[in-house]
Parts: C-alpha cells; sequence; structure tokens
C-alpha cells in the first residue's frame, strides 16, 4: 500500500505540474478544461466520479500522513512479547552499546555505527578509523564475533544479525587529529 500511495501521488503531481507547465508555455488553454470539467459536473454520474475521485485523494492523502508519521517514530526491536511480558529495545541503544563494546578493543580509533532492524533480521553497519600495525583481519574478525555475541544475547538467538564492516581509514598513530569526523547528530532519526 505505501508504494501505491507514493505512485498515486507522484502521478498527480506530475500531471498537475505538467498542466501549470503546458498552461504557462501556452500550449493549452485552461478554460477549455475547465469547460469539460463543468460538463461532468452537469450530469449525475459525473458528479458521483468526481466526488468519487475526490473521497479517494482524501483517503490516500491521510494514508501518507501515516506513512510519513510512521518513519518518524523511534523504531524499536521486539525481545519478547507473551502473555505476562513484552519488551523491546531501541536501535539507538543497539547503536550504542555496539559502539561501547567496539571502542574497547585495540586498534580503532574511531567508528560509527548504524543498526537496521527489521522482523526476521537485524543489519550493523560499522565504519571504522583503524591505527597502523593492527592486524586487520584478526581485529575484523574479532569485532564481527563479539557484536553478533552481544546483539544475540540482547534480542534473542531468534533474529538473524548481519553485520557489515567498512574500514574508513588507516591512521599512522592514535593521536593524528586529521581523521576526526564530524559529530553525529542526536535523534537523527526525527529529522
Amino acid at each position: 500500500m505505501r508504494i501505491l500511495t507514493m505512485w498515486f501521488y507522484t502521478v498527480i503531481a506530475m500531471a498537475l505540474g505538467g498542466f501549470c507547465i503546458l498552461s504557462a508555455a501556452g500550449l493549452i488553454d485552461p478554460a477549455e478544461i475547465f469547460s469539460v470539467f463543468q460538463q461532468y459536473l452537469q450530469e449525475p454520474k459525473g458528479r458521483m466520479v468526481i466526488g468519487l475521485v475526490g473521497t479517494l485523494i482524501i483517503l490516500l492523502w491521510f494514508r501518507l500522513v501515516l506513512v510519513m508519521l510512521e518513519s518518524f517514530k523511534q523504531k524499536a526491536i521486539v525481545i519478547t512479547d507473551n502473555k505476562e511480558a513484552y519488551a523491546s529495545i531501541t536501535v539507538p541503544a543497539i547503536e550504542e552499546m555496539t559502539k561501547k563494546l567496539i571502542v574497547s578493543l585495540n586498534g580503532i580509533k574511531d567508528l560509527r555505527v548504524r543498526v537496521f532492524p527489521s522482523k526476521k533480521s537485524i543489519r550493523v553497519f560499522i565504519q571504522m578509523v583503524l591505527i597502523a600495525g593492527v592486524n586487520i583481519p584478526e581485529l575484523l574478525a574479532d569485532v564481527q564475533a563479539k557484536v553478533k555475541e552481544k546483539i544475540s544475547g540482547v534480542v534473542g538467538e531468534d533474529k538473524k544479525i548481519q553485520i557489515k564492516l567498512v574500514i574508513r581509514r588507516i591512521i599512522s598513530s592514535k593521536n593524528d587529529e586529521s581523521t576526526t569526523w564530524e559529530p553525529q547528530v542526536p535523534y537523527r532519526e526525527y529529522s
């Protein structure tokens, strides 16, 4: 339904935009279009069709608003949902937990963690700045194992955890400040 709503409003926006452009260019006469519209309003069937189209547009508009509001909600991963209890954990909490876990490892200067949950899996995207001289394959295997173990321990074994690691840079020493990233915006999901 979400794709249908977006597609519908794209078509409506393109038709109205095209109408305005063609009217401004003098290629069509808006008075002719409105006279056809008035002819439809003279007939009972035409009035019913125009009324149904208007109702459909309003209903789809409400659907679009709901979809937009849903995307602003803070996403949460359900841990348990049974008669006795309901528990969930937010995505920022998992991101922060993962970041604290990885920062404690030697050889990592800076990192960014993004978590993308779905019903059956959790995708973790980690970007890192490493310090030169680190055994990269060993460090990446260690990061992947620890992150998978920690997230599985929190959300349970029923969710598949996919981890993607990206090395952004390798710097010469831990005191090298040339790799400072811009600070992350808090509550970036709400903007």
